[in-house]
């Protein structure tokens, strides 16, 4: 299946480096102590709320997708707090360079699992989202639209996933009876 996905661009002018660009010595310091120790959640909490903007700004980057801004915020804050607890200074990365994947992962897995009104199957909702890129591609080529067999032949899947891919999309937002 191809990948479509882009991986974000990581540099302190797209990601608000000020503030969280400079957080590796805070970093080290914080895997210096123990989970005990009792200055170390006084350090994480200061590693996160430095580092607020980043998940703010990721949030934006997803906004107008079909999830309020909040939740796509919380998610991306809650990226945040697993990108702080998982960095290892020793590895020689920068911060940016970890957390902006992680983040960006647990924004874009909220979208897979998160947004669907109905329960659908990971391998419909993977191939739903080829649709729509297909579907233009097509229609650009054929000057229609395509029929279900000329997108599952575009896109190398069996006619029956792409009909079901077809039909998932009435399940992300259902309409009241």
């Amino acid at each position: 299946m191809p990948n479509s996905a882009v991986r974000p661009r990581v540099s302190r002018k797209n990601y608000g480096g000020g503030r969280c660009g400079d957080i590796e010595p805070l970093l080290a310091d914080l895997t210096r102590l123990s989970a005990a120790a009792p200055g170390r959640i006084v350090l994480r909490e200061e590693a996160i709320a430095r580092c607020l903007p980043l998940a703010e700004q990721i949030a934006r980057r997803f906004a107008g997708r079909g999830a309020s801004f909040d939740d796509l915020l919380q998610v991306a804050r809650l990226g945040l707090v697993h990108a702080v607890d998982r960095f290892d200074p020793v590895d020689g990365a920068p911060f940016l360079a970890f957390a902006v994947p992680i983040i960006v992962g647990e924004v874009r897995r909220f979208f897979r699992d998160g947004t669907w009104e109905l329960r659908v199957p990971r391998r419909v909702i993977e191939i739903q989202q080829l649709l729509g890129p297909a579907t233009e591609a097509l229609t650009q080529q054929l000057g229609r639209p395509p029929i279900a067999r000329q997108i599952a032949a575009e896109l190398g899947f069996d006619l029956g996933e792409v009909t079901q891919a077809l039909v998932a999309r009435n399940a992300y937002r259902t309409a009241p009876i």
